[in-house]
């Protein structure tokens, strides 16, 4: 090998380590740009959660309504002797369920108060997200704040989809609903709280054995018993039907 062609080879030799220095950088720098933007999309949305969670807090949307617990553990709304009862089968990552929560359940709420109707919130947990956000709604049931939480998780949802369910803002919304940190922490990785979510799951596997239209989320049933249709959130004036029927 000649000296001219030692030197070609030397040049190409630094050439090629000067492109792979050059790749690595850009790399380095890529993945240093995707951590920072990850770091400041997860404070915005915590941020983001908090605010959401506080406001909740404050709403004073359940103030006046009785809550109990029915014998099977599910959460409850209003007089437990009220004519009609509503259990609403519901999934946090449901969209339709969303849908209900947002527009029929706030003026369900005024039935509710007025004595007219019993309403019971039976959770369904098909997929990991919904059961993460079911766990914490039991969670803060403990502390009496059940449904605070789940007003917060499906504020979550409608701002984040499923991404809005993470232990960040499980703890965001335990903060900013004055729970005691470290009970709600140490009852989200309870067997206790896994157990109870999976019976309330299966409750609507119950229901569907014994009404073959129920498919899904949203389910409602008046005194036990789901619309003709099964599964899909009815329209408000169908529920007023009912409340008129179960008042006589």
């Amino acid at each position: 090998m000649t000296a001219e062609t030692r030197q070609r080879k030397a040049a190409r030799d630094l050439e090629r380590r000067r492109k792979q220095q050059l790749y690595l950088l850009i790399a380095i720098v890529a993945v240093a740009v995707v951590a920072l933007a990850i770091i400041i999309l997860t404070t915005q949305q915590v941020t983001q959660s908090e605010q959401r969670a506080a406001q909740i807090a404050e709403s004073g949307t359940y103030a006046g309504i009785e809550r109990s617990v029915t014998e099977d553990g599910r959460f409850a709304l209003g007089n437990p002797d009220a004519p009609l009862t509503i259990a609403e089968y519901s999934s946090f990552s449901c969209g339709h369920c969303l849908g209900f929560h947002d527009n029929q359940f706030p003026q369900l709420l005024d039935y509710v108060r007025d004595g007219s109707v019993y309403f019971v919130y039976v959770p369904v947990a098909f997929d990991q997200y919904a059961a993460a956000a079911t766990v914490a709604a039991y969670c803060a049931g403990q502390q009496d704040k059940f449904w605070e939480m789940h007003d917060v998780l499906f504020g979550y949802f409608a701002d984040f989809s499923i991404n809005g369910y993470t232990r960040g803002n499980f703890d965001a919304a335990a903060n900013a609903l004055g729970l005691d940190q470290a009970a709600f922490d140490t009852c989200l990785e309870s067997s206790e709280a896994s157990s109870w979510m999976s019976a309330s799951t299966d409750l609507l596997r119950q229901l569907a054995q014994e009404y073959p239209e129920v498919t899904g989320t949203p389910t409602l049933t008046f005194n036990g018993v789901p619309p003709d249709w099964g599964s899909g959130a009815p329209p408000m004036d169908y529920i007023r039907q009912k409340i008129a029927e179960a008042a006589g």
